[in-house]
């Protein structure tokens, strides 16, 4: 089930949950003006949490927002979400460094992958 507090005791459709989607979270929206490069990973990285923690999104990168189980009701807004969210990663990103991530497909793995 979904790992976080706000969403054991909200529902998804509340603004304040993580699956949440708002009518302005569309793919490929810049986050963060500056996209990554090789030599801006930790400006880059903090931005665009702060960014994916305003949107209530910061749970798909850093663990806590597990995915569902395939019998949940919320497995596919959990997919929605985590499609969103990669997509707001690589639309932040030179080409080079987002097509070594592409393939990727939770937005957690892409966010570790960076980090190393």
């Amino acid at each position: 089930m979904i790992g976080s507090s706000t969403a054991n005791s909200v529902s998804w459709d509340h603004h304040s949950h993580p699956l949440h989607l708002q009518a302005n979270d569309q793919p490929g929206v810049v986050l963060v003006q500056q996209p990554l490069t090789e030599h801006n990973y930790q400006t880059w990285a903090r931005l665009m949490r702060e960014s994916l923690l305003c949107k209530t999104k910061v749970g798909f990168i850093d663990g806590t927002l597990k995915r569902p189980t395939e019998a949940s009701p919320e497995q596919t807004q959990w997919e929605k979400c985590n499609v969103l969210v990669k997509s707001w990663l690589t639309a932040s990103m030179k080409d080079e460094i987002k097509a070594s991530v592409v393939s990727l497909t939770e937005a957690r793995t892409i966010w570790l992958e960076l980090k190393e």
